[in-house]
């Protein structure tokens, strides 16, 4: 990440749908609609910042909070008892969640094979260069 800070982001996130899920056990139509708020806020945030350096890797956190969105809102339209009762729905559903969680793996493997040629390409001996300059400037002022 670009933004040193962007991990303490994360792990606010994360730390906030633990306490969602561990204390509103008894009202779980509210835990779902709070985690999907968190998500929410997380997703915005995500949009807003862009905190990874490689734009991919900002889609895919982008989307893969979708994903999580997707799921706790299939998990409270299964809990509210509103779904309707037609055959085969409940089924169609699920398998667009699998679907939806095969996507999710696909990209993430395609954003790695990307970042990792990316991060083992081979650089020009112009840009060694410029990046040996470029450290010279950062020991000598430090970084702005």
């Amino acid at each position: 990440a670009h933004l040193y800070y962007w991990e303490a982001v994360v792990f606010a996130r994360k730390a906030a749908l633990i306490i969602v899920g561990a204390f509103f056990t008894s009202f779980t139509l509210f835990q779902s609609v709070l985690a999907v708020g968190v998500l929410v806020v997380a997703l915005w945030l995500q949009m807003l910042v862009h905190p990874f350096a490689y734009s991919k890797t900002n889609s895919l956190e982008a989307f893969l909070i979708l994903a999580q969105i997707a799921l706790f809102l299939v998990g409270v339209l299964f809990q509210s008892g509103e779904l309707p009762n037609q055959r085969g729905l409940p089924e169609l559903i699920f398998t667009g969640l699998i679907v939806l969680f095969g996507a999710c793996f696909l990209f993430s493997a395609y954003v790695m094979v990307l970042e990792t040629v990316e991060v083992y390409r081979a650089i020009s001996p112009e840009e060694l260069a410029l990046m040996e300059k470029k450290l010279a400037e950062l020991e000598t002022t430090g970084p702005t």
